[in-house]
């Protein structure tokens, strides 16, 4: 395994994820514009009314604030962080969240199963592989169909499980050609590099993700 090719897989996956962050991001902005564009109207009145105008100005402020940490959390998908562990059952939601309205306009739902004890495991992993695997099965399997994610926890290890179950529902909307599908080269690529074991048979792929003690809490950075 080359690191040229595992990087080749890194950036085949945040180009799949880019436009579901950049969704992510808009939405905490949109209404800051809005309030904006209703406060210059405010204060092109004759007579302002000064009480609306500073309570219009408070919430440009506090949702100022809440995106730019929506921002900062965004942009840790970008940006890697060695050491930063994640507890999976909050490692997994974060990644469905984002998903998931593309998967919906695919044709995808997905069905969380995971009810895991309160174990962690590097952030990283999680991102890259299990994000790899969910889009990676989007793009090999027919639509419609439901993927549902379980867990099961060992004294060392989370394995995850994803399986396909085909569906009736048919979605109503065209997705959009995407940047390259993700292979499951590059899924095995990524696992490797973060030291995760898959395996795949049939409609059902496995990850099992080494259990973390002691690595610094980052799980803040999973909040989306």
């Amino acid at each position: 395994m080359s690191e040229i090719a595992v990087e080749a897989a890194r950036y085949a996956l945040l180009r799949r994820l880019a436009p579901a962050i950049r969704h992510r991001v808009v939405g905490k902005l949109h209404p800051i514009g809005l309030i904006a564009e209703a406060l210059e109207w405010q204060i092109q009145e004759a007579t302002p009314n000064l009480q609306a105008v500073r309570e219009s100005l408070a919430r440009v402020g506090s949702m100022s604030r809440v995106a730019m940490q929506a921002f900062t959390s965004e942009m840790t998908w970008l940006t890697r962080e060695e050491g930063a562990s994640v507890a999976v059952t909050e490692g997994i939601e974060d990644c469905l969240a984002l998903l998931h309205t593309e998967f919906e306009l695919r044709g995808f739902s997905i069905k969380n199963e995971v009810r895991v004890p309160a174990v962690r495991v590097s952030l990283n992993a999680v991102r890259n592989v299990f994000a790899a695997a969910l889009i990676a099965i989007s793009d090999s399997a027919p639509a419609p169909a439901i993927l549902v994610v379980s867990a099961e926890v060992s004294k060392t290890h989370a394995a995850l499980s994803i399986v396909v179950h085909p569906a009736e529902a048919v979605s109503l909307f065209e997705a959009r050609e995407p940047y390259r599908p993700i292979a499951w080269d590059d899924v095995q690529v990524l696992a490797a590099a973060e030291s995760v074991e898959l395996s795949r048979r049939g409609a059902r792929v496995e990850l099992r993700y080494r259990i973390h003690e002691n690595i610094r809490d980052q799980s803040s950075h999973a909040v989306g």
